[in-house]
């Protein structure tokens, strides 16, 4: 799979999706959710494919591609995908066409990838802002896996396992931009927004960037900053930012850079 290096800096720095990791359990889902509908249409999420059955609730195409083994390994072996894993004994991934279709409606694009998933999307071209959802404590992830209700006893200890190995990765220096510990969900979506605006909205305004992508934006990012005591001083900068600053994707770019 080849992924081709945008022609400048400043295009790839237009095009940063947002890649979000963290284990099951964690409220990465719901980070994600309340983020897209507090700015329809301004972010896209990739829907991954995975081999798992549904969950109770889960659409096909909406939460994830369902598909089969076989299928799925055929298109991998096709080059179709970006990244791909083995996780919980299921392969899941994100094909290149699900990343190409929030590219086409001009949205910053999110991926829901567990951490094998974003160590290769780090070797590809995609310059991507990588942030991990981490529970407060392993006995509250394993208190709310149970709380689901819909994982038998094996599957819970090896979720538990794998949660153990993806936070491990959060030692490593530089890998992630920021790690949320979700143990308030406002205040979890407050750090998401203070990250989308230090690495997207900021260097945007840097390069100049004009627009109205954002302009939607400032009573929100008001909402979420101050939810976590930023005084009025601190925020009207980042109100300004939101009301000036295109984050646009780029449609067209985005699709030529992923063909």
């Amino acid at each position: 799979m080849v992924v081709h290096r945008a022609s400048t800096q400043k295009q790839q720095r237009a095009l940063r999706p947002i890649v979000m990791c963290g284990p099951s359990g964690v409220g990465k889902g719901t980070l994600i959710q309340k983020l897209m509908d507090d700015f329809p249409g301004r972010f896209g999420f990739s829907v991954s494919h995975t081999t798992r059955t549904p969950r109770p609730g889960e659409e096909d195409g909406v939460h994830y591609n369902f598909v089969n083994k076989v299928d799925m390994e055929a298109e991998i072996a096709a080059g179709k995908f970006l990244e791909h894993a083995n996780v919980h004994e299921n392969i899941y991934g994100t094909s290149l066409a699900s990343v190409r279709k929030v590219a086409a409606a001009g949205a910053v694009c999110i991926l829901d990838i567990d951490v094998q998933g974003a160590e290769i999307v780090k070797q590809s071209a995609l310059d991507a802002v990588y942030v991990f959802v981490s529970p407060p404590s392993m006995p509250e992830l394993e208190k709310r896996l149970r709380g689901r209700g819909t994982e038998k006893e094996a599957s819970i200890q090896t979720r538990m396992t794998n949660a153990r190995k993806e936070m491990a990765k959060t030692s490593v220096r530089g890998f992630f931009h920021k790690v949320i510990v979700n143990d308030n969900l406002d205040k979890a979506y407050a750090q998401l927004c203070r990250v989308i605006d230090k690495e997207i909205l900021a260097p945007q305004k840097r390069d100049g960037g004009k627009g109205g992508f954002f302009r939607d934006l400032s009573l929100p990012f008001s909402r979420v900053l101050k939810s976590l005591g930023a005084s009025p001083a601190s925020i009207a900068p980042i109100i300004a930012t939101a009301v000036v600053v295109a984050v646009a994707i780029g449609g067209a770019a985005y699709l030529k850079q992923l063909r």
